[in-house]
């Protein structure tokens, strides 16, 4: 049995075939070929849960169930206040194949999920991305377009401006080839884009500004 660290899995996984794989996963759920109960939450000490989400395909021949557990009183101590893991079963024995971190892998299946949206719905000449919200989710989202389009630009607003300057350096360095600008004004960051990502848990709309015809 395998443990795959956050680590191992950046240097191992491939945006471009995980976008591939979540597109199958998906269209099998669609045709009903596969068995997912809706999530399972069990509360414990008092403020924590603990969430249960199993699932398995006889059409993919996978069986895996993903854990997170939720202690808002975390931060308090200087920890996660979410953790998670994933573990894959071997289809015909039921052994343990392997425990994957769980935060890496859904942020990359989160973003690929978008990445299969981008692939089929998105202009093909799609050049200039704009991303809303620059939080740990938007990195996953990134990669995922940037597998399916040739994104020239991204174009950068976060609510706290300094975080979306911080966060537009570290993809810099990882991109350097891509021109990337931050906005503190959203329909500034909105201007020309021909994607949008809202990277946001933001309860109210995020921005106002009529998009243009063919914006993905």
């Amino acid at each position: 049995m395998l443990f795959i660290s956050a680590e191992e899995q950046a240097q191992l996984l491939d945006m471009s075939e995980i976008v591939e794989a979540v597109a199958e996963s998906l269209r099998a759920y669609s045709e009903g070929k596969t068995d997912t109960p809706l999530r399972y939450s069990l509360p414990f000490n008092e403020n924590n849960r603990y969430l249960v989400m199993p699932a398995l395909s006889d059409e993919l021949k996978i069986v895996g169930l993903k854990t997170v557990t939720v202690a808002p009183n975390n931060t308090k101590i200087g920890k996660k206040t979410i953790v998670g893991s994933v573990i894959l079963s071997d289809y015909e024995t039921g052994e343990t194949l392997a425990v994957l971190e769980g935060s890496y892998l859904t942020k990359i299946r989160t973003g690929a999920i978008s990445g299969v949206a981008t692939k089929y719905l998105a202009r093909e000449d799609a050049k200039t991305l704009c991303v809303i919200g620059t939080g740990d989710q938007a990195e996953g989202l990134i990669k995922a377009v940037l597998a399916v389009r040739q994104i020239d630009s991204i174009q950068f607003y976060n609510r706290t401006y300094e975080k979306a300057v911080t966060f537009a350096k570290e993809v810099q360095s990882e991109h350097p080839n891509l021109d990337l600008a931050v906005f503190d004004n959203v329909d500034e960051a909105l201007e020309d884009a021909d994607v949008i990502v809202t990277a946001t848990n933001a309860s109210e709309p995020v921005f106002h500004k009529r998009l243009a015809p063919g914006v993905h």
